[in-house]
């Protein structure tokens, strides 16, 4: 039997938007107990934003304030529902 990957998601998708802030953004992830966060722009992933890229912002004493999107992961590569999970 071939298992597709929509078969095994059973949560909730968290993401925010390419224009929330990065202190916004991290707030998010710990209010929902995740460790990142898809990055998305009109209805496209364009990024993500990890607990890793936290250390390193805050180690780099980055402005917090400024859009996630100047700061997030990219590119990302994404699958869809229909993909096979040994594929």
């Amino acid at each position: 039997m071939s298992a597709n990957v929509e078969m095994l998601v059973n949560r909730e998708l968290f993401f925010v938007t390419s224009s929330k802030s990065v202190a916004e953004s991290v707030g998010y992830m710990r209010r929902k107990h995740i460790s990142c966060v898809p990055v998305i722009d009109s209805d496209v992933a364009v990024g993500i934003i990890t607990e890793r890229d936290v250390v390193r912002l805050i180690h780099e004493k980055v402005d917090l304030s400024q859009p996630v999107s100047s700061v997030m992961s990219k590119p990302v590569i994404t699958i869809t529902p229909g993909t096979p999970v040994f594929d």
